[in-house]
């Protein structure tokens, strides 16, 4: 994922995209590879695909600090605010 990182942060958002979804296609459950597309998505200002990325990952696993975390920051640059982290 760390190619992926790169990738986003040059602005090449399909060679990140391809990435994170590769790592996706191995390891479905990865809160990183999930929060890279997410934000590759935010990035590009598609941020209903993102905040539905990380929904659902929220939704499969509550508990995990690290999805919250991912979904938080996405959440922010789209606008949109959780109250019950306020």
């Amino acid at each position: 994922l760390e190619l992926g990182r790169a990738y986003l942060e040059q602005s090449r958002f399909m060679e990140a995209m391809v990435v994170a979804k590769k790592g996706l296609k191995t390891h479905a459950d990865s809160v990183p590879a999930h929060a890279l597309l997410a934000e590759v998505y935010a990035r590009q200002r598609k941020f209903p695909r993102a905040l539905g990325i990380l929904d659902k990952l929220i939704e499969d696993r509550p508990d995990d600090a690290a999805a919250r975390v991912a979904q938080i920051g996405s959440c922010s640059d789209a606008g949109r605010t959780y109250p019950q982290f306020a």
